[in-house]
């Protein structure tokens, strides 16, 4: 597995991580979503129904006070003296004030300090005087009283004759305060309102009371409406209902944690515990993810790093190499080895070697230019990718790293020679692959092994040419001599004088098994290196021993 495929498993990893992380926090987010919405929808149910109640009480109230002040009508139909009647009424009832208008739009108080004259009433006021006087009866509230300054409820109702004619008009004013006790009763804590939608006059608060009317008087409130607000950071449920008198209406703001503390401190006990576990599970992948890194990279490093010098090792430099190959770039591929390195290790112990290899690579290391790689195959045998291709700089580059690296290890007492072939991919020439450069580079490596001293040799096409043909020859000599393919040809010798065949001389062609011969100009030169030619000339000496006795026994 090379480097690329490792990076695109921790890429896909972390792709995978990531979504699953993402698809947490979606279920997290649902989930307190879905609290959320629970809780709200419970406040709302308990703010409704309590809101509920109070318009009902509401609703009673106003109904008694009305069906009060028409028993009280009716006596004072009965009455000659208005004025002790209003007197005495006001006396006996809870009523703030009690006046009445007869049809000439007098009126009567039962204070009797008090004066106000019909032009001086409100328009509402007077528009529920003349519905009066047509026989329906009212309750409607007043912003303010023009006696006591405050909020009031006023009630109109006709006054009848005995002939069931309307005669004039009742009108008794309350104070908010019974039904403030209604709606204390009705709700459980919060803020409630009677509003016009406008102004507003509190009920029942708490300790926010401020701050909820200032964010009230802030936003546009409609009838009947189920709704939130945030008050100092946290969320208050609305809910506005029509109170039973025209154009005012009930406003009730209250906080889940006030109106439903046990199932609030549950849903956001959940929500923490979730948002904990949320976190452990983020910080567990994030973890189990860099672990994977960690050991990818650990991985790495053992099958692409060599682990005595931190050079690259073989496998990663065939891919680096081939990689820079496919870029049809020039580079050049230089094996490196060191004679009698295995009596180093013996000599000075293994340790001593070790470092030594160490301080090979780290000299060469700082004198590679970019790009450049150095790799350590095994023991003593390093290669290189350099960029330079031209003989003379690549030749003057290696010896400077000879150089540094002998000034470098000083301190070893030890002599020892570099071994250094170098093949070249230059544009002048056929391209190689790498598994022909590499076995070019050991074919230049082997002939620097053959020479005395320390020597750079350079791949030659045609003294490879000529070593592959003397392998070939070597290879196959000793099966061409079982097999006797090396056959006897005889060139005779002629006397001039009397122009006749006298002998012959015995001659050896090596047949080859697509039925071309070799000269003996191309392989005697190899046999009488390699001592083969003693075996060859005895082969020929019986050939022609068997060439003479077959003619004898011819005649």
């Amino acid at each position: 597995m090379d480097i690329n495929m490792l990076q695109k498993r921790i890429h896909k990893l972390l792709i995978i991580s990531v979504m699953m992380v993402l698809s947490i926090l979606v279920m997290a987010f649902l989930f307190i979503d879905h609290g959320d919405d629970s809780l709200n929808h419970a406040t709302y149910t308990t703010m409704n129904q309590e809101i509920d109640l109070c318009t009902q009480r509401i609703s009673s109230q106003n109904h008694t006070d009305l069906v009060l002040l028409n028993t009280l009508a009716k006596s004072l139909s009965n009455s000659a003296d208005i004025d002790s009647s209003l007197a005495e009424m006001e006396k006996e009832n809870a009523f703030t004030s009690i006046s009445y208008m007869d049809s000439q739009r007098g009126i009567y108080f039962a204070n009797p300090s008090v004066h106000v004259e019909y032009n001086e009433l409100s328009k509402v006021y007077k528009s529920k005087v003349d519905s009066a006087f047509l026989g329906k009866q009212s309750a409607f509230i007043q912003k303010q009283d023009v006696i006591t300054k405050e909020f009031v409820i006023t009630y109109i109702v006709p006054v009848y004759d005995s002939s069931k004619n309307v005669t004039g008009v009742l009108s008794a004013t309350s104070s908010l305060r019974p039904y403030a006790t209604l709606m204390k009763k009705s709700v459980y804590g919060g803020n409630l309102y009677i509003t016009d939608l406008n102004d507003f006059y509190g009920i029942q608060k708490d300790k926010e009371s401020k701050d909820v009317l200032a964010v009230l008087k802030g936003i546009d409130l409609s009838e009947r409406i189920n709704g939130l607000i945030g008050v100092n950071g946290e969320e208050h449920g609305i809910v506005v209902k029509e109170m039973g008198f025209d154009g005012w209406y009930l406003c009730y703001v209250n906080s889940a944690k006030s109106l439903n503390n046990p199932l609030y401190v549950m849903s956001r006990a959940n929500n923490y515990v979730l948002m904990v576990f949320v976190v452990v599970v983020m910080i567990l992948l994030w973890i189990a993810y860099m672990m994977m890194v960690k050991n990818n990279k650990e991985m790495e490093n053992l099958a692409y790093k060599d682990q005595l010098t931190g050079a690259v090792s073989f496998t990663r430099f065939t891919k680096l190499v081939s990689m820079y190959a496919q870029r049809n770039v020039n580079y050049s591929l230089v094996s490196l080895n060191m004679r009698r390195f295995k009596f180093m290790n013996e000599i000075l112990g293994r340790d001593k070697s070790d470092d030594f290899l160490c301080r090979v690579v780290t000299c060469i290391q700082s004198m590679l230019k970019k790009d450049e790689i150095i790799c350590r195959d095994s023991a003593d045998v390093f290669y290189l990718l350099l960029n330079d291709t031209n003989e003379d700089e690549v030749a003057r580059r290696i010896y400077d790293m000879f150089t540094k690296i002998r000034q470098n290890t000083k301190d070893f007492r030890y002599e020892y020679e570099f071994c250094c072939g170098v093949a070249s991919n230059i544009e002048d020439q056929e391209k190689y692959t790498f598994e022909q450069m590499l076995t070019n580079v050991m074919f230049a490596l082997a002939q620097s092994k053959e020479a005395s001293s320390e020597n750079i040799c350079f791949f030659d096409e045609e003294v490879h040419k000529k070593k592959e043909f003397e392998n070939f020859i070597e290879s196959n000599m000793q099966q061409a001599l079982d097999s006797q393919c090396f056959e006897m040809v005889l060139q005779p010798k002629m006397n001039l004088q009397t122009n006749s065949v006298i002998a012959a001389e015995a001659l050896v062609r090596w047949r080859l098994e697509d039925g071309t011969y070799l000269p003996p100009s191309s392989f005697v030169d190899i046999f009488e290196k390699n001592r083969f030619c003693s075996k060859l000339d005895f082969y020929m000496l019986k050939k022609a021993i068997q060439k003479i006795r077959k003619w004898i026994d011819m005649g």
